[in-house]
């Protein structure tokens, strides 16, 4: 279960661009400040069809002491879950699948209370549209930097760092 230490997103913002920071404004100083932070290892949950994408993310969160699990499908999603909660869900938005990442996220907030980062290829205006009743954190076009994966991550736990 979730430590309630974390704080909502103000749901009142100007426009729905304001509403989510730019993870990628973090600096690589402070990415590596995250790295070396001394707090719990927010737990990670990436869910992405595309295995070498899914692999690379995993393996650079982890570089940065994150403890994450990957999955390629909803129900690899939600079995990984239901082992090991996240604290956090990178989702890609389509998975090749019936049930796609929003899907995904649907239940992984619903059951778990895990953060929300998305990240597609598709129309970002369409993916906030069809999340309007989830808490998302970012959401980020593919192609995508890792380190604006991370700094999307950090954002998501409310900075919290993580160990080297």
């Amino acid at each position: 279960m979730h430590s309630g230490s974390r704080t909502k997103k103000s749901k009142d913002r100007n426009d729905d661009e304001s509403r989510h920071a730019d993870p990628g404004a973090g600096s690589d100083a402070e990415i590596e400040a995250a790295r070396n932070a001394d707090s719990p290892n927010p737990r990670i949950l990436i869910v992405e069809d595309v295995a070498s994408l899914r692999e690379a993310l995993r393996m650079y969160l982890e570089f940065y002491g994150y403890t994450v699990a990957s999955a390629g499908s909803f129900d690899d999603a939600l079995e990984s879950a239901s082992k090991r909660p996240p604290d956090v869900a990178v989702c890609d938005r389509q998975l090749g699948e019936e049930r796609d990442g929003i899907d995904v996220a649907r239940a992984l907030q619903r059951l778990h209370g895990a953060q929300l980062v998305f990240v597609s290829a598709t129309s970002m205006s369409e993916l906030r549209a069809q999340t309007t009743d989830l808490d998302v954190t970012a959401y980020l076009k593919k192609p995508v930097l890792p380190r604006r994966i991370a700094a999307a991550v950090r954002l998501a736990t409310g900075n919290q760092g993580v160990r080297s």
